[in-house]
């Protein structure tokens, strides 16, 4: 296979994710121009609730298919879709039973049996079949691609729709219910096999055994991404801060939205990219090292680069896409930005500890992010405004970067004065927006002057190129050697 065929498979499946993360950027940003902020919160507290009860029985059993030797038995799979239907109904009794707690700790009277009416994704979604798991085993991920991406789409076409005819939080529920029943439906469509359950206990006991760890870290994870909005909601009844409104929440919540799409997207193209090349040469040093500096040194870059753009257009970009009524304080965008850029630049450390067996590494810096909750909770009762909660996630996620490159140079003594010096050049770059904005708010034009002056001068430095060369060169090299990588 040649090197261009091997690359354009990992392209596929970043470029999936982009299309993915665009459409919910595109749907977020329309939405928010037609219903209220404080609707807009309410609609936030409900996927945050959703994910929540989700994430509790996620035992990652389609991860399971696409790893385990036997992935391809019939009997295994059918077991999978007996345990994914069983925990829609299950979920779906969860949130029914849940839905007045969350009423009263939200404060969102009168909003019970929608809650109770969102539950019924989960029935949906438990429908879903594997083949598009499957079938990423044997480096096919057209129905998974297609399953992902083509529900978004639909998802941002009906909450757009649907905002545009009642203007409130009914527009994202409606992109719930698409969203699962196109995914499903396309999942059920391209399937190759038919779709069967089968009650197996030895097959449940092994995926309660090989989930459990993935599902810790997802309920970590989940505290991660969704804790900031859900300490906000529940503000007025568990801190006292009667400040805090819906109006917030959603304004924290589209903020935060914005700033997390593009760096998630560029994430995701770069751990298609970089992670199967840092597996296959993992046992070389010489060949595992400039592939991970090149991996380093692109993320850095692009993470400066995003950072550039939001510090500098911070004044006026969140309300040119979202609408004037969701202008926020430019220090609040301006954290959120740093917090999902910092976040970028440890994908490099992470992928490259993976990569060497070490999925602790994950876990820990993970860990050392979520103890930033705890200042959070305290940042809410002292009634401090919302900007100081991207400031503490900024400063949580800048402790696990520390621990992920830390853990990196105590296990698999991968040297972390590469790191440095990169970091600190991205740190220059953060420090110069930040010094520079005040001078360059007044002017549009001069802002993209900056940063498009910003991405030309990083392109032909010695560092981005040799990254690039590097990268390619490693890459040829195991392809030309027959060893494949994806």
């Amino acid at each position: 296979m040649k090197a261009a065929a091997v690359a354009n498979r990992g392209l596929q499946i970043g470029l999936g994710q982009l299309g993915s993360q665009l459409s919910l950027l595109i749907r977020h940003t329309v939405i928010a121009r037609w219903i209220a902020p404080a609707e807009f919160g309410i609609a936030a507290l409900f996927l945050s609730g959703l994910q929540f009860i989700e994430l509790v029985s996620n035992t990652a059993s389609e991860t399971l298919l696409v790893q385990a030797k036997d992935g391809d038995d019939e009997a295994l799979q059918a077991a999978i879709h007996w345990w994914r239907a069983t925990r829609g109904f299950v979920n779906c009794l969860l949130v029914a039973i849940l839905a007045g707690p969350i009423v009263y700790l939200f404060e969102l009277p009168g909003m019970e049996w929608e809650i109770r009416a969102v539950g019924l994704v989960t029935i949906i979604r438990g429908f879903f079949h594997t083949d598009a798991n499957r079938l990423q085993r044997h480096l096919r991920y057209g129905p998974w691609i297609a399953s992902d991406t083509g529900s978004n789409i639909a998802a941002t076409i009906a909450a757009i729709a649907v905002a545009a005819m009642v203007g409130d939080h009914r527009a994202i529920i409606a992109a719930l219910f698409t969203q699962a029943i196109v995914s499903v439906g396309l999942s059920q469509l391209l399937a190759e096999r038919p779709y069967r359950w089968r009650k197996d206990r030895a097959a449940i006991r092994r995926m309660l055994d090989f989930g459990w760890p993935l599902m810790a870290n997802g309920i970590l994870m989940f505290g991660i991404l969704q804790g900031d909005r859900l300490i906000l909601g529940s503000a007025p009844r568990v801190f006292g801060n009667k400040e805090v409104t819906l109006a917030e929440v959603g304004l924290y919540s589209i903020v935060s939205s914005l700033a997390m799409a593009p760096f998630l997207a560029i994430s995701s193209v770069c751990t298609s990219l970089f992670l199967p090349m840092l597996s296959r040469v993992q046992s070389a040093r010489e060949q595992f090292l400039p592939v991970y500096r090149a991996c380093l040194r692109w993320t850095s870059w692009i993470a400066a680069a995003g950072a550039l753009f939001f510090v500098l257009t911070a004044s006026w970009l969140v309300s040119w896409l979202s609408g004037p009524k969701y202008r926020p304080g430019w220090w609040l965008v301006v954290w959120l930005s740093l917090l999902w850029s910092v976040r970028l630049v440890r994908t490099a450390p992470t992928l490259a500890a993976l990569s060497l067996g070490d999925t602790k590494n994950a876990l820990y810096a993970n860990i050392a992010r979520g103890l930033s909750l705890v200042a959070i909770c305290v940042a809410v009762a002292a009634h401090l405004g919302i900007e100081w909660l991207g400031f503490i996630g900024l400063a949580g996620e800048t402790v696990a970067l520390a621990v992920s490159v830390v853990r990196l140079r105590v296990r698999q003594q991968v040297g972390a004065l590469e790191f440095a010096k990169v970091f600190a050049t991205y740190g220059a770059v953060v420090v110069a927006a930040i010094l520079l904005s005040p001078y360059l708010a007044w002017s549009i034009p001069l802002q993209l002057v900056v940063i498009t002056a910003f991405a030309a001068t990083a392109m032909f430095l010695p560092g981005a190129r040799s990254g690039l060369a590097e990268y390619w060169t490693s890459f040829r090299n195991m392809v030309s050697r027959r060893e494949g990588v994806l």
